[in-house]
């Protein structure tokens, strides 16, 4: 999969926000194909918190979609990436939002959602972020991510929706230039480049289906 040529140009070109809206082009394949229209584009990359011009990059140039004379687009029938659905993350009864059941130890940090529950993030997500996002101190972002959440309640996102919320902050500061300092070493225990771990770049690039919140506005 990680070897498909698309893909490494895609990851080579646009990094992990490229391969971020391919996956979530996927979804919307998936959950609602009727919004697969070229004159929709400017409405998802609101919903994407991306650029139109992104999107329609991802659609047109690297051979995953087909476009018909009407405007619809529709995925390759060959897509080495293709996915089943998936659900959407829940709550678990006592209310409090948790992270998924492999992640062991103590979380490094919570961010604080819209329903007053708390999204606790682990170490091991911090060092797979700095890995796919080598020019930015991950550690400090996510406590910026918290004072702004807590600055903003009005605008805190979902269980559904904080994963997505993260990688668009960290994809935007890696875009910027970065804010790297010590932290991530501390956390990462190296300095890792970024690779063609699609494995990682899915679980940190998409952590819900289209529609589930609007992450990453700040």
């Amino acid at each position: 999969m990680g070897n498909d040529p698309r893909i490494m140009l895609l990851i080579d070109q646009l990094g992990p926000e490229g391969y971020g809206i391919l996956l979530l082009l996927d979804d919307t394949a998936q959950q609602h194909p009727e919004n697969c229209r070229v004159e929709l584009i400017p409405a998802l990359a609101r919903e994407y918190n991306t650029t139109a011009a992104k999107i329609e990059t991802v659609i047109r140039q690297y051979g995953f979609f087909n476009i018909s004379d009407d405007g619809c687009f529709t995925l390759q029938p060959d897509v080495p990436w293709h996915r089943k659905k998936r659900s959407k993350p829940k709550l678990p009864a006592d209310g409090a939002a948790q992270a998924i059941a492999e992640h062991t130890g103590p979380p490094f940090i919570y961010l604080p959602l819209n329903d007053k529950t708390e999204y606790p993030v682990y170490p091991d997500q911090v060092r797979e972020w700095a890995a796919l996002y080598p020019a930015v101190n991950v550690e400090q972002e996510l406590r910026n991510m918290v004072g702004w959440c807590k600055a903003n309640p009005s605008k805190r996102k979902t269980a559904g929706g904080i994963l997505r919320f993260i990688t668009s902050w960290l994809a935007r500061e890696q875009n910027k230039g970065g804010s790297r300092g010590s932290a991530n070493k501390a956390v990462s225990g190296s300095s890792a480049a970024p690779t063609y771990d699609l494995e990682a770049y899915e679980r940190m690039s998409i952590a819900a289906v289209p529609g589930s919140g609007k992450g990453g506005a700040r």
